[in-house]
């Protein structure tokens, strides 16, 4: 049976980060070097945010980002945060290390590996919506 393939695309990385220009001055102040910091993102922030999405962006959005995980450089991960023009200063340190922290405080233990990369379609440019 063939399966449906799963589209990913890098530019879907920058919905991961919710609504933080609305709270700039807050979030200025977070430090994501610790633990701390980065489980109050991810609690305070992305996951509030992640679960208000639709079942459908839930699913892409967790998807391109285990692709992330599993198959861009620390080059693209840099890129993918850098683009999204937060209000934080980037993590020092390994950038791959950051985003399995993201993962890991998102999706608790389910493993970020994913299923055979020949099912996924990575998808090009900010003009392909998630939403479509």
């Amino acid at each position: 049976m063939a399966h449906r393939p799963i589209s990913v695309n890098r530019h879907w990385l920058q919905n991961l980060w919710g609504q933080f220009h609305l709270q700039e001055d807050w979030w200025g102040r977070v430090n994501l070097n610790n633990e701390r910091g980065i489980q109050r993102l991810v609690d305070e922030e992305l996951k509030p945010h992640f679960e208000s999405l639709p079942f459908r962006q839930q699913q892409r959005l967790k998807e391109t980002l285990r692709y992330a995980l599993t198959w861009f450089d620390d080059d693209a991960l840099v890129e993918a945060y850098d683009s999204a023009y937060l209000p934080l200063e980037r993590p020092q340190g390994n950038i791959r290390e950051f985003y399995v922290r993201l993962w890991d405080g998102m999706f608790g233990p389910e493993d970020f590996s994913p299923v055979a990369q020949e099912r996924y379609i990575e998808r090009f440019g900010p003009s392909e919506s998630m939403w479509d």
